[in-house]
């Protein structure tokens, strides 16, 4: 197109390019095309928005306009039909073309702020002043909410007697509520009773249900305040005696009688669920919670056809369906219905209900893949039940059973005979595409292996095709050479190393106390030359399972072994020098004054191991290395009960003794720097990974002899 074109035409040839085949769409894109000439073009974005709005309505169903609300309704749809930045384009004609089909007569006038309209609270035709809501300006600048309510009442004069006296029996019930909840209840009724029409004044409980029904083909979001209303309406219309009351005001047993005579239905099926779930009551305990079950039954039965009910299959499906629909008051119409199980069965009409562990019923739940098929299956659960299975084991056979021999009818396999080890691991493929996990896949392989061993024995099959388990890669734990670490007991035991960090290393290269631990260690001073330490205060951040403490006193040979002894006297000189508060019950405290009562930080403690070690080796080992290294070393000068009577957890202690060790070698620091040094920007390390290390081959420890003899 020359760019000489008059926008006009240009906007024309646009238009007749995008024009959109539907008759509602081409009614809004010829509007906008004629708003956009009637308005003047000074450049090209009306020509934009006629492209990008004739692909929007191409690709949507255009309903009918009569109102302004469809028009938003149309502007949201075509927002959302074109990307980002051009479905904004196009929803930019949707409001020039409704407004040029407002001028043409086409849609009724838009009502903007000052505009006239009908008042959603008083109804008056009246000068608009909240248009999202609808409101008049009086109703918006009403001072107080009885206004509102005053205004509210004032709109709904009914004529007919029956609508009128419903109403001022409903004004005259809430009077003592509150404004919001008056003016809630009441506009719902007043809606509905506009939309019922005239209505027959009522004298009997019979048009009062025929209300409730009118009521209950009403939207869902208008039915909760309007049962409400007319529940307000049912209470006073008791007190004025117009109706007879519900429940008499007597005993409970009066109570249950009132509400069998209140729900005596025409429907025999119905009546007599209702009379057999009362009769149940009578017969055993009567309580207020009963006549409400029996109430709550009565109300179900009026909105919902009553079930046939001959077994218990019928009751269980009764039940389902409960919950399936929502139904008001689920809980306790299910408790009805289970009772009607219980009424029905003490009067004969139902058999003994089998439990579910038995094992006819199990049997049961086994699918029909033919008759020599399902023979096998039945004497296949029969013996594990005779072997002593238990009734959740055998439910999970029959679970498997049935998901694997109905994919196998679906490959033309009817037989254990016909399956192949081929056919169970693409049996194994689909449930791994089906996104089941490993755990799941090895649990129907077990118990497919269980099903055709038992078939081998039965000589039925002559093989198991089943494939093998995948036995789990147990990863080595890491250790630092017997030398690293006889470096770092050595410079201990002579105290090269502060005495704050050497107790710390000690706690963990022999005791296996972890970061956390050793942060929230509480000291409780000397027993018999034996120091006592308390770890009970300690987070479980893990599983009991997983945790390494058998107690939560542990007790530091300190009568035995001299230089221990000179250690923690010097920590505890140093903790008294540096507490702030004397109430802090932590052995390692911190300096800063803002600490308070609070134990040192897991940085700290993960810096002081760093800095010792880098210090006395020239590399740092992190506690994880020293503390797994302490307990292989432990376990190979004689077995796991070293570590137990150091405080390891028992499991914790045989899962170290047996471990492979994978042994880590640390670097020069050095090397190190040197690395640091080159053009390309290296991450700094976590604080729990291990810096400098590099990993060699795995090999097991040597048995050796420690250098503390605890």
């Amino acid at each position: 197109m020359p760019p000489f074109t008059p926008l006009d035409e240009r906007l024309r040839r646009t238009a007749e390019r995008f024009r959109p085949r539907n008759q509602n769409a081409q009614t809004m894109f010829d509007a906008y095309v004629r708003a956009s000439i009637h308005k003047g073009i000074c450049n090209i974005g009306p020509i934009d928005v006629a492209r990008a709005f004739g692909k929007a309505l191409e690709r949507i169903r255009v309903p009918e306009l009569h109102s302004w609300v469809d028009v938003r309704k149309l502007w949201a749809e075509v927002r959302n039909a074109l990307p980002d930045r051009q479905g904004a384009t196009a929803a930019r004609g949707v409001f020039p073309a409704a407004e040029q089909l407002s001028l043409e007569g086409s849609l009724p006038p838009r009502v903007f702020r000052l505009g006239r309209g009908q008042c959603s609270l008083c109804g008056q035709e009246r000068v608009i002043g909240r248009v999202s809501e609808m409101l008049c300006i009086a109703c918006v600048q009403a001072p107080r909410l009885q206004d509102k309510y005053d205004r509210l009442c004032r709109r709904f004069s009914f004529s007919d007697e029956g609508r009128r006296d419903l109403f001022a029996s409903l004004i005259s019930h809430v009077n003592g509520r509150s404004l919001r909840y008056r003016i809630k209840i009441v506009r719902a009724m007043g809606k509905a009773l506009e939309q019922f029409g005239p209505v027959t004044p009522i004298t009997s409980w019979c048009e009062l249900h025929e209300l409730r029904r009118r009521i209950n083909e009403l939207p869902k979001k208008w039915q909760e305040c309007t049962f409400n209303a007319l529940y307000n309406v049912e209470k006073i219309l008791i007190e004025k005696g117009t109706l007879s009351p519900l429940y008499s005001k007597g005993t409970v047993r009066e109570q249950l009688f009132a509400t069998m005579q209140y729900f005596d239905f025409e429907d025999p099926q119905r009546r007599e669920l209702v009379q057999a779930l009362a009769d149940y009551f009578l017969a055993t305990r009567v309580t207020s919670s009963s006549v409400l079950m029996v109430e709550k039954l009565g109300r179900h039965l009026q909105r919902y056809p009553a079930p046939e009910l001959s077994n218990w299959a019928d009751l269980d499906k009764a039940i389902r369906d409960i919950k399936q629909r929502r139904v008001l008051n689920a809980r306790t119409v299910v408790n009805a219905f289970m009772r009607l199980g219980d009424a029905f069965l003490a009067n004969g009409r139902f058999s003994k209900r089998p439990h579910k562990d038995e094992l006819e019923v199990i049997q049961a739940r086994l699918q029909d893949f033919g008759s020599e098929l399902n023979a096998v299956h039945q004497n296949f659960i029969a013996d594990c039940e005779r072997i002593g299975r238990r009734p959740s084991t055998l439910r999970e056979y029959v679970k498997v059973l049935n998901q694997f021999w109905s994919w196998a009818n679906k490959e033309g396999i009817s037989h254990p005979t016909q399956v192949s080890l081929t056919s169970t691991k693409s049996y194994v493929a689909g449930l791994r595409r089906k996104r089941c996990s490993v755990a799941q896949q090895e649990h129907h392989k077990t118990i497919l292996r269980v099903f055709f061993n038992w078939l081998r024995q039965q000589r039925l099959v002559l093989s198991v095709p089943v494939p093998e388990r995948l036995r789990a890669h147990r990863r080595p734990i890491r250790v630092c050479p017997r030398s690293t670490f006889e470096t770092l007991t050595r410079a201990i035991s002579t105290h090269v190393a502060p005495a704050e960090a050497s107790l710390i290393l000690y706690l963990i290269m022999f005791h296996g106390f972890r970061n956390f631990e050793v942060a929230r260690v509480r000291g409780l001073g000397f027993h018999d030359g034996r120091f006592v330490i308390d770890v009970s205060e300690v987070p479980d951040h893990k599983s009991p399972r997983s945790t390494s403490r058998s107690g939560s006193l542990v007790s530091l040979p300190t009568n035995r072994v001299p230089w221990l002894r000179d250690i923690v006297q010097e920590t505890l000189n140093q903790r008294a020098h540096k507490v702030k508060v004397a109430s802090n019950p932590f052995l390692f405290v911190s300096g800063c004054w803002n600490c308070g009562n609070q134990p040192i930080s897991l940085w700290t403690v993960f810096a002081l191991v760093r800095d010792v070690t880098t210090q006395l080796l020239g590399h740092s080992v992190s506690a994880t290395v020293l503390r797994t290294t302490g307990a292989a070393l432990l376990s190979d000068q004689g077995n796991h009960t070293n570590c137990i009577f150091l405080g390891w957890n028992r499991i914790r202690a045989m899962a170290f003794a047996y471990a492979t060790r994978e042994v880590v070698v640390g670097q020069q620091q050095e090397n190190i720097e040197n690395k640091n040094c080159s053009k390309r920007k290296r991450k700094l390390p976590r604080p729990n990974c291990i810096t400098g290390i590099k990993r060699v081959e795995i090999s097991q420890f040597s048995n050796s002899t420690m250098l503390l003899d605890h």
